[in-house]
């Protein structure tokens, strides 16, 4: 059994609070998009978790998710999976969420969906906090800790996601954010919002309307993003925007023709480039 795992964007990522626990509360916007990893998961004489790449798994989520799935449903019968990686690790592109959600899903599917409805999604949660969003992909509002998802209108965009060369852990992330960053109120992810379900804004016009508390605070005090920014602008002339905790950075096109033309001029500056499309579910 076979499922691509598609990774993601934020087109909007907003910190909005700290829990009792020091969670944080996000408000986001998140958008599925077409890069993916492929996962296969087959039933076999012994486990085996194979990868058909150079990317390693860091931390796997879909070991993760086969030990949970153990535990709640006593399943124990040997699986091989066999995993293909595209999705950069480490770059805010929400690849190991995106695996952990798609190994519990091709489980489940296998055994013959012992999880059905909230077991599933809460099992998900366990695995990580943005997983539960790739049980429903497409475009959708992501609030609390990554476990409220309410899917908004699908449009049509081409994203060209430029990967730097360095990485930035999330714990990093959000250390940095706490040190130098400033809580937001959620309004600018409602600004996007209502661009979107009510005015139908897509394509080029949507980079007017992104926004990361991440970015601004990278920004201000990593010399790599600063540099990263500015190499962009300077060599483009366009606004990039941060994913997630990053590192990897994005545009959104309303033409393919011109994604096509701007990732190769970038791939002979030396960047790391990927152009996708977003996943309509």
């Amino acid at each position: 059994m076979k499922v691509l795992a598609c990774g993601k964007l934020n087109l909007t990522l907003e910190l909005i609070s700290l829990t009792d626990k020091g969670y944080h509360v996000i408000k986001s916007i998140f958008q599925e998009i077409s890069l993916a990893d492929a996962i296969e998961i087959n039933k076999s004489d012994s486990d085996k978790i194979l990868t058909l790449s150079n990317v390693p798994l860091v931390n796997s989520t879909v070991e993760k998710s086969l030990a949970l799935f153990r535990k709640e449903t006593g399943i124990f019968h040997p699986v091989t999976i066999t995993i293909e990686k595209s999705i950069p690790v480490g770059g805010g592109i929400g690849g190991g969420s995106s695996d952990g959600a798609g190994t519990l899903i091709l489980l489940n599917e296998l055994f013959d969906h012992p999880l059905e409805g909230d077991r599933l999604l809460k099992l998900g949660e366990a695995v990580g906090k943005d997983v539960p969003y790739f049980f429903y992909g497409g475009t959708a509002l992501v609030e609390g800790m990554g476990e409220v998802v309410k899917k908004v209108r699908n449009l049509k965009n081409y994203f060209l996601i430029v990967v730097p060369g360095f990485h930035i852990s999330t714990k990093k992330a959000y250390s940095t954010f706490d040190k130098f960053g400033d809580f937001s109120s959620g309004r600018m992810t409602d600004t996007l919002l209502t661009q979107i379900e009510e005015k139908n804004l897509c394509g080029d016009a949507l980079n007017n309307f992104l926004y990361n508390d991440f970015e601004i605070t990278f920004r201000k005090t990593d010399e790599r993003f600063i540099r990263l920014f500015d190499s962009l602008n300077k060599e483009t002339g366009l606004s990039f925007h941060l994913t997630g905790s990053g590192s990897s950075v994005f545009r959104v096109f309303s033409d393919y023709e011109e994604g096509l033309s701007m990732k190769k001029y970038l791939e002979k500056l030396g960047f790391k480039v990927f152009l996708c499309e977003n996943v309509i579910r």
